[in-house]
């Protein structure tokens, strides 16, 4: 049945856009990702690297790992 394929599928996505751009002295806010697998919520298993320099004007890219998990592919945020 679909109900039983949905809670058979690894959910990995950012909250938001993989593009973000703040405006030089605006603050950048961090909108997170979220994690499911076996209908489970997993987003406590997310860890993030990178950070933005809210006042050095530049590309910066915020990585999201699903811990745990080997076949997860990590996810970027471009800011």
């Amino acid at each position: 049945a679909a109900g039983a394929a949905a809670l058979l599928t690894t959910h990995f996505s950012l909250n938001g856009s993989a593009e973000t751009v703040v405006a030089l002295g605006d603050r950048y806010r961090e909108q997170g990702a979220q994690a499911s697998i076996f209908g489970l919520d997993l987003s406590d298993r997310i860890s993030s690297d990178g950070a933005v320099d809210d006042s050095t004007p530049g590309n910066y890219t915020i990585w999201y790992r699903l811990d745990g998990i080997p076949w997860s592919t990590p996810l970027a945020r471009n800011v």
